[in-house]
């Protein structure tokens, strides 16, 4: 069980935690190795709002992160936005939020389809139709992660 976050005040709303989910960049997805040690890697996402799940995709010929989920599909995934440096004050603005949940590896079917072009529809809006024909000839060569979100935390720094 997650310990009560100590700066109350700096706590995010659901709505909040959507929103970063939701625009954010990237995230950083983090596993565990076979000798439990910590691993992990900054990937593309699409949130999936309604299913409360977050899509990433990667190769199909595997490597660390798909070794790691096979053996541990418990993950944390981060999402940084809105980031400030603040030197005078030796400190950083920022907005974030932390999803927990287990990753499943989605190798065919139609649900690696949704997941796949969700990311497409995220990141390149004004291509989906190039990225479907894209997608068509490539889908065969990766795979996508299905993160079912059970908890979801935010944390900002607003001032």
């Amino acid at each position: 069980m997650m310990r009560e976050m100590r700066r109350q005040d700096r706590k995010l709303e659901r709505e909040e935690i959507q929103e970063i989910l939701k625009n954010g960049e990237y995230g950083i997805l983090a596993t565990v190795t076979n000798d439990d040690k910590p691993y992990s890697i900054p990937l593309s996402y699409a949130l999936d709002e309604e299913n409360r799940v977050i899509y990433m995709h990667c190769s199909a010929d595997g490597g660390q992160k798909i070794d790691n989920l096979l053996l541990h599909p418990e993950a944390c995934f981060t999402v940084v936005s809105q980031t400030e440096l603040m030197p005078e004050k030796f400190a950083t603005k920022y907005w974030s939020a932390n999803v927990f949940g287990t990753v499943a590896i989605i190798e065919e079917g139609p649900e690696k389809q949704k997941g796949i072009e969700a990311i497409l529809r995220k990141y390149s809006p004004e291509h989906v139709e190039k990225g479907l024909k894209y997608i068509e000839g490539a889908i065969h060569k990766i795979y996508v992660l299905r993160l079912e979100i059970r908890e979801a935390t935010g944390k900002a720094r607003k001032k």
